[in-house]
């Protein structure tokens, strides 16, 4: 669909960063590759190819308990997914439940 906003900046040799925004959340871009997302409410889901269903924001932390990869990391109020590798994703989480999901490929 359509965003509700757009951004693009040219950042030189860095390449042109995209932004596409769906409400509440964004999907990131550079040089027409996809890099990067930040979700805060049940529009989009993540993590589809490595939880059945995949992932949303609203869902319990507790349907990772049986993660294949490995139990998510604890800090405060954030979880670590894929902690031991260079692309983690990040949760948000207050009360057990899913706020934020959030990744970013460092490239």
């Amino acid at each position: 669909g359509e965003p509700s906003r757009y951004y693009e900046n040219d950042s030189g040799d860095l390449g042109v960063d995209k932004l596409y925004y769906y409400g509440k959340n964004h999907l990131q871009f550079n040089d027409d590759v996809f890099i990067g997302f930040c979700l805060r409410d049940s529009m989009f889901t993540a993590l589809t190819t490595d939880i059945e269903g995949g992932l949303k924001v609203g869902d319990n932390i507790s349907r990772l308990d049986d993660f294949k990869y490995g139990k998510p990391k604890q800090y405060r109020n954030q979880y670590m997914l894929y902690w031991h590798c260079d692309c983690p994703v990040y949760l948000i989480v207050e009360n057990g439940i899913i706020k934020g999901i959030d990744y970013n490929d460092p490239m």
